[in-house]
């Protein structure tokens, strides 16, 4: 599931509004038209995201003649499809979010990359964590994925659902193994506490009133599915 891809040069131009006296008065002439920064290099170097879902058939077939064998890539046989890599979603942009009564759903997890992914015996993926820009930078959300099925995503738990010290809260770049119905995750990074208005030298960047405990962690967690 997901992930981010190789850096490559794109244009980016970044628009607002524009204003203008008419008549003594002062009127909106365009409303994303005017670049931030006339003049300004408009390359930047970005990575695209991922939220797509792929599968592979580890017990996939390659022949060679007429001789079967299993220590190779699978090749496309018989209907030309070969039986390696499958998509089970296509993913989608923005995870195909919309407001709704004021609240922002998704159909699926937004696009991340360095989360972690479990496989449960009841053939369901979670996946957790990671560096989303809809998460703002560090993502808590729980979603889950039928593997039988395919029938699509199922958000557990929505962004910043957990109280501190409830759960593992925002990280990326954890531990993370499943067994059974349980997966037990291991350490991680998020933004420092530090950084918050209300640390600094004076008291030793030691309250975590506006940011939870940060940087990186040694802490263990363990997660149970409900059957």
């Amino acid at each position: 599931f997901g992930g981010r891809d190789a850096e490559m040069q794109a244009e980016h131009i970044p628009k607002t509004y524009d204003i203008e006296e008419i008549n003594g008065e002062l009127e909106f002439t365009t409303y994303d038209e005017k670049p931030v920064n006339e003049g300004a290099d408009t390359t930047v170097t970005i990575g695209r995201f991922y939220n797509d879902v792929w599968m592979y058939d580890l017990n996939c077939t390659n022949y060679a003649g007429s001789t079967r064998l299993w220590n190779g890539p699978c090749e496309p046989w018989g209907d030309g499809r070969g039986s390696g890599w499958q998509v089970l979603h296509p993913g989608a942009v923005n995870a195909k979010c919309k407001i709704v009564l004021g609240k922002e759903i998704c159909e699926i997890p937004s696009e991340r990359f360095l989360h972690e992914a479990a496989i449960f015996q009841d053939h369901t993926m979670i996946i957790y964590g990671g560096y989303s820009q809809r998460c703002e930078d560090y993502c808590d959300d729980v979603w889950s994925f039928d593997l039988r099925s395919k029938d699509g995503w199922i958000e557990l738990y929505e962004i910043d659902a957990y109280e501190d010290g409830e759960a593992p809260k925002k990280r990326w770049r954890f531990s993370l193994l499943s067994r059974g119905l349980s997966m037990v995750m291991f350490g991680g990074h998020r933004l420092w506490h530090g950084f918050a208005a209300d640390n600094s030298f004076d008291n030793k960047w030691s309250s975590y009133d506006l940011l939870p405990e940060g940087g990186y962690m040694d802490d263990l967690w363990v997660f149970t599915k409900r059957e």
